[in-house]
């Protein structure tokens, strides 16, 4: 994983921003194929966080992340965000 997927992962949107001021690619992707919006999703955001996932995933947005960019197992941004149901849960 690249310090910007890392920097993503971890909340640290001030890491990020200057990772892509100096040419890191903000449609890089982790070994798993996620892209950085996908981990922004799914972002510890505890401890050293400097932002939330939503800011984050905005910011990622405004500088060209594809909301349609398929990780290797065919998922997109909107399987990992998607509020999952308990199995035990039959409302």
């Amino acid at each position: 994983m690249t310090p910007f997927l890392i920097s993503v992962l971890f909340g640290q949107l001030k890491v990020a921003k200057m990772l892509l001021d100096h040419g890191a690619d903000v449609r890089a992707k982790a070994a798993n194929g996620r892209t950085a919006l996908m981990l922004s999703a799914m972002a510890d955001c505890r401890g050293a966080a400097d932002t939330g996932p939503l800011e984050m995933a905005k910011y990622l947005l405004n500088h060209g992340a594809d909301i349609h960019e398929k990780s290797d197992n065919g998922g997109t941004i909107a399987v990992i965000t998607l509020p999952v149901k308990p199995v035990w849960d039959h409302r």
